[in-house]
């Protein structure tokens, strides 16, 4: 009783973190920019849940890309590349986004007492819009063993997204190089 009572503290520390700042504005030397906002609960389980997170990688010419961070403490679970998460809107219709990585053994991080792995899907602009107006109420994950399958409360997706696209956003109008705040 004591080691679930444990985990769930720990899950829930990490799950439910504040949506609206930034836990990364990196520069390197050659310009490149990366950002990642803090993560935000997706769901919770009796035993499980997930978390999620926006970045942005600016390159060193200019180009913006976008991947939705999904951290899940599911147990040992694989992620090929090219697997799908779904969206579902209220409305029904289906927002697809790929893994862009291999998740799995190795890749897993120890965030005690529980492994949890993080998978990375690629986003557009015109994806993160679709999301944040479409109130998503169910997500399908696709491993390599069984679908994942979670309601979601409260519209957290939708509105969480919201809130860390425009962060990164306001972010990104500040002008930053390796020498900033230095």
């Amino acid at each position: 009783m004591k080691k679930i009572f444990w985990c769930f503290v720990t899950m829930v520390a990490l799950l439910t973190t504040s949506c609206a700042s930034l836990r990364m504005d990196k520069v390197e030397s050659d310009g490149t920019r990366f950002l990642s906002t803090k993560d935000s609960r997706l769901y919770t389980g009796f035993s499980t849940g997930g978390a999620f997170a926006l970045t942005c990688l600016v390159s060193k010419d200019g180009v913006t890309t976008y991947n939705l961070r999904v951290v899940l403490n599911e147990g040992n679970v694989r992620i090929s590349e090219g697997r799908k998460l779904m969206m579902k809107t209220d409305s029904g219709k289906i927002i697809e986004l790929t893994n862009l990585f291999y998740v799995g053994p190795g890749s897993y991080e120890d965030v005690y007492p529980n492994i949890v792995a993080a998978a990375y899907y690629g986003l557009t602009e015109e994806q993160i819009n679709q999301i944040i107006k479409g109130n998503i109420v169910k997500i399908r994950i696709e491993t390599d063993g069984e679908m994942i399958d979670h309601n979601l409360n409260s519209n957290q997706l939708s509105s969480g997204l919201k809130e860390k696209y425009e962060t990164i956003k306001v972010a990104l109008k500040e002008k930053k190089s390796v020498y900033s705040d230095f």
